[in-house]
């Protein structure tokens, strides 16, 4: 959760209008501008349609597999 908060919040700041990144490891998900992108699921990273309205696939495909490098 926390690296891939960092992932987003580094292509947030890419963006014209960056918005915060919040990463919640209790509830298992992370908001971007107080809305939801993504949440764990039975163990497995899922994307809301906000995410996917706000970024690429790329952008998507590449956070994932950042936060689950480490």
């Amino acid at each position: 959760m926390k690296r891939l908060a960092e992932f987003l919040v580094d292509a947030e700041a890419a963006m014209d209008t960056p918005l915060k990144i919040e990463a919640f490891a209790n509830g298992k998900f992370v908001k971007v501008g107080g809305t939801r992108v993504g949440f764990t699921f039975r163990g497995e990273w899922k994307w809301t349609q906000y995410a996917t309205a706000r970024y690429s696939r790329e952008v998507m495909d590449t956070a994932k597999e950042y936060a689950e490098s480490e």
